[in-house]
């Protein structure tokens, strides 16, 4: 879900979510995080319309033959992501860090 736009504030997140997600205090150092104080526009649930959060992983040679000769997913993962592929909670920090959804949202959505 996307912030309400109407009803948009900065806000202190808690450590804990912001640790959990993957955001350090260098990664927003000088940025805003944002929730939605709730309004008529949203029906005071802070959030109005969506947005997606992504996970795309390019199957190269070396994804295939590691998917053929391993059931080990963690393996897998690691190797796709050394190729630059961006993790779902990644994706999900970027858009709270980008304002446009929260901390809470993004965990909620990509629950481990």
């Amino acid at each position: 879900r996307a912030i309400c736009d109407e009803c948009k504030a900065a806000y202190i997140p808690d450590e804990e979510s912001m640790q959990n997600i993957g955001i350090t205090p260098e990664m927003f150092a000088g940025k805003e995080i944002y929730g939605g104080k709730g309004c008529h526009s949203c029906l005071n649930t802070g959030y109005r319309g969506r947005t997606g959060i992504f996970e795309l992983m390019v199957l190269d040679d070396q994804i295939k033959n590691l998917i053929l000769k391993t059931s080990d997913s963690n393996a897998i993962k690691r190797k796709a992501v050394e190729q630059e592929m961006v993790p779902l909670r990644q994706d999900g920090a970027l858009k709270v860090l980008n304002g446009v959804t929260t901390v809470e949202e993004a965990l909620r959505v990509t629950q481990k």
